[in-house]
């Protein structure tokens, strides 16, 4: 008899290593060190405000900064990474955050997910991927796709002037579908439905760029902005 087949075990997944590896390389040491404080910031920050919770109403913000909703939009580059975001009660809120290794696309956003300790232990061993045996503990902190490229610019900026983004699923992935580029199509590929909340410190300055971008791109026409008042 040969030898026994090793067991593969869901951490063993190639989509888990490969995701592990983007993510090392995103918070790689031998980064410039002023680059890699303020990576050291973001990532503490993530621990500590991305609870998953039921909605926009719950994200804790500053009494001088606004919520704006990005209604009917989606999360790009399932197919590369291959992660599923659990779709909990209460939701899941995905961290949005730049990123900083991108040297084709400066303005380039990933969606992340939560660390695993800001979830209820009893989540845990969630399965998140029948197919791929996959556990909410697989994937935690793991990056699971891109902003669409035209939005990316606008959530830099909001970044960039010390607002924070969140992304929630709202559906399994899909093919890409109208009016986005078609799955075969560059651009395209298979995507997740969502919804971006951004925190802004200037509503007025962001509506407007927000509605210029989506009235610049066919995407827009199935995007919604919506104010909480």
């Amino acid at each position: 008899m040969g030898k026994p087949r090793k067991k593969i075990t869901s951490t063993e997944s190639p989509c888990v290593k490969r995701a592990r590896g983007i993510k090392k390389k995103y918070f790689s040491p031998g980064k410039p060190s002023r680059a890699r404080r303020a990576l050291l910031t973001i990532e503490t920050e993530k621990v500590s405000t991305t609870e998953p919770g039921p909605s926009t109403s719950s994200i804790i913000h500053d009494s001088n900064q606004a919520i704006i909703t990005l209604e009917h939009s989606v999360i790009k580059g399932y197919h590369a990474f291959k992660i599923r975001p659990p779709l909990t009660e209460p939701q899941t809120r995905l961290i949005v955050d730049r990123e900083y290794t991108n040297i084709s696309d400066i303005d380039a956003c990933l969606v992340w997910m939560p660390e695993l300790t800001s979830f209820d232990k009893h989540l845990y061993n969630l399965v998140t991927d029948k197919q791929r045996n996959l556990m909410l503990s697989d994937i935690a902190g793991l990056p699971i796709g891109h902003v669409p490229k035209i939005l990316a610019s606008c959530f830099r900026n909001v970044l960039d002037s010390g607002g924070k983004i969140f992304a929630t699923a709202t559906g399994e992935p899909v093919p890409s579908f109208p009016p986005w580029p078609a799955s075969n199509e560059k651009g395209g590929g298979v995507v997740i439905p969502c919804f971006y909340t951004l925190i802004v410190n200037n509503l007025d300055e962001t509506v407007h760029m927000l509605s210029d971008t989506l009235s610049n791109m066919s995407e827009g026409s199935v995007m919604d902005i919506k104010v909480q008042n």
